[in-house]
């Protein structure tokens, strides 16, 4: 069952215990923003909204910037930033720092949708 869904980069962080921002940190010679940019982009969602300051360099065509709800309160800013510009059913959000995420494992989780029912991982 193919179903219809959006996605959200959380890239929003102030990497306060890191010192620097770690969407920038590469693996493999690759910043972790593109790598997720990238894996979010194989999934072929309807949009892909990014929870972090605008950066022109992560701009994709069918990337969209989206401010948090509240400065300063953390992913669930981001998150609750892309529940409201979603319009489709579901919304798939990725955190900048799971360099080890697979589309596999991501495909999956779409896959237990079902009508009027998500999912969230444990």
């Amino acid at each position: 069952m193919s179903i219809s869904f959006s996605a959200l980069l959380l890239a929003g962080g102030q990497s306060q215990r890191m010192g620097r921002d770690k969407a920038w940190l590469e693996i493999a010679g690759e910043p972790l923003w593109r790598r997720q940019l990238t894996l979010l982009e194989s999934l072929a969602p309807e949009r892909i909204f990014i929870a972090a300051p605008v950066h022109p360099e992560w701009l994709c065509p069918r990337c969209e910037f989206v401010a948090d709800a509240r400065s300063g309160a953390g992913p669930l800013a981001g998150l609750v930033a892309g529940l409201r510009a979603c319009t489709s059913q579901f919304l798939l959000a990725l955190a900048v720092d799971l360099p080890s995420m697979s589309a596999i494992f991501l495909r999956d989780l779409l896959g237990q949708c079902t009508p009027g029912r998500g999912v969230i991982p444990v």
